[in-house]
């Protein structure tokens, strides 16, 4: 019952109507939640978001903030700048990118665009290092017609490709790229603001494929696979997220 009870209240709720327990130990919230179970459920949520600020974080050894004001906070206290750092260093990469097409207020966006929140998420690396990331409130955004499906290559192909370059003695070489999806240009019109640094005061129309937005992954795959057709790879047959080209008489 606890376990059920913890991702499906009113399935609990309404089977200790349906049983006569409601007066039993362990099963008198259901009464609560079953004259209004919308709000009861709200009232879980509240609580539980309240018990979980009562305690701290540990990451590797390191506190992890629930907020800006928390981590300018914890750096005060510790004497330096890391968190900070870590923010401005997402904000600059940001603006790197031209992710923003600033406005000074609301009037000046075009009509037509929808203002949703943003917020700064914060995390601890395995090295110590801080990390900070502005998400976009996607979830606020209305259901539209713009695809926000993105083919990624199979687990099966990665190991076939392994494979493959272990028995002709291949070097393979991993790579990351920062900020991924700020290669992509987004089609939502969105509006954000975000009360930080030179930002503060702004209305910011997103202008690329920001993390938080529901077509964000749609758009990096399109940005990555014309770059890819420019550098003349071509998809396998086998997975189409699988590119090769030849290159010196060897496949890359």
């Amino acid at each position: 019952m606890t376990t059920i009870k913890a991702s499906d209240l009113s399935t609990v709720s309404r089977y200790a109507h349906e049983k006569k327990l409601v007066n039993r130990k362990g099963f008198k919230w259901c009464k609560r939640h079953h004259q209004n179970p919308c709000r009861f459920v709200r009232a879980v949520k509240v609580f539980k978001a309240k018990v979980k600020k009562m305690f701290k974080k540990i990451k590797f050894g390191v506190e992890v903030p629930r907020s800006v004001k928390h981590a300018l906070g914890l750096d005060e206290l510790n004497g330096n700048k890391l968190w900070s750092n870590a923010i401005d260093k997402e904000i600059n990469e940001l603006l790197a990118h031209d992710t923003f097409i600033i406005k000074e207020t609301r009037k000046d966006v075009p009509k037509g665009y929808q203002y949703i929140p943003a917020h700064i998420v914060l995390d601890v690396k395995f090295d110590g290092r801080r990390k900070a990331r502005l998400v976009a409130g996607g979830n606020f955004t209305t259901p539209d017609d713009h695809d926000i499906y993105s083919e990624v290559v199979s687990i099966e192909s990665v190991r076939i490709l392994v494979f493959v370059a272990d028995l002709n003695n291949l070097v393979v070489i991993a790579a990351d790229i920062s900020n991924a999806y700020l290669h992509g240009r987004t089609k939502e019109k969105v509006c954000t603001t975000v009360e930080y640094s030179a930002l503060t005061g702004n209305v910011l129309i997103i202008d690329k494929a920001q993390d938080g937005l529901k077509t964000r992954a749609a758009r990096w795959h399109e940005a990555r696979v014309s770059v890819l057709l420019k550098m003349d790879f071509k998809p396998s047959k086998a997975d189409m997220d699988l590119w090769m080209r030849m290159r010196e008489g060897e496949y890359e």
